[in-house]
């Protein structure tokens, strides 16, 4: 796999959760008591406006959030707005290789989970939990990025794990590049030698 960095929380009780660390914008604390409800919707006050918040379990089978007075806001921007991911501190960091399994927990917003510090931890994929929560936040055209016209080329991308190629995709793809996927050399080569 590759060498990832991870930021930890937890969700609810004894729920580990992670999130690719480059994914994340900042890290706020807040009160529980600064979580407004407009419209249907948590918001809490930030910086000159109002920022959206999530929990987890609105998209996910998971537990409700754990019940504390003071919360993390995970703050992130997609599709050009910025909205939280609420989580239950204490919150770590994790840099290495990770092998995810992207069966046994998957589900819309986790991507999978892996073991972490003898830790069974939850791995969000925070593009999917918003697009499921929010699609109107995307216009047709950011479904993926779609390559530049007269795009910079081809890449063909090798990965096991479903998790990072989809994640390392998204990278390569905002740059202007075609990426093939393969889950590893066999495929790889398949791809290579099939007749157009």
């Amino acid at each position: 796999g590759i060498r990832q960095s991870l930021l930890l929380f937890h969700n609810g009780p004894g729920e580990y959760c992670g999130v690719p660390l480059r994914e994340v914008q900042r890290v706020e604390q807040i009160m529980v008591d600064d979580i407004e409800i407009r419209s249907n919707q948590k918001v809490i006050r930030y910086r000159d406006g109002i920022l959206p918040v999530f929990a987890l379990e609105e998209v996910a089978n998971v537990a409700r959030i754990a019940e504390c007075t003071s919360l993390v806001v995970i703050i992130f921007e997609i599709g050009g707005r910025e909205f939280g991911l609420l989580a239950v501190p204490p919150l770590g960091v994790v840099e290495e290789h990770l092998a995810i399994d992207d069966r046994t927990l998957r589900q819309p917003g986790i991507a999978g989970s892996a073991i972490i510090h003898q830790r069974t931890t939850m791995i969000v994929d925070i593009v999917e939990f918003i697009r499921t929560i929010s699609p109107a936040w995307f216009s047709p055209e950011q479904a993926l990025p779609a390559p530049k016209p007269g795009g910079k080329g081809i890449i063909l991308l090798v990965e096991d794990s479903t998790f990072f190629r989809t994640q390392v995709r998204r990278f390569i793809e905002e740059e202007g590049y075609v990426v093939l996927e393969a889950e590893d050399g066999r495929a790889a080569w398949d791809l290579l030698t099939a007749d157009p």
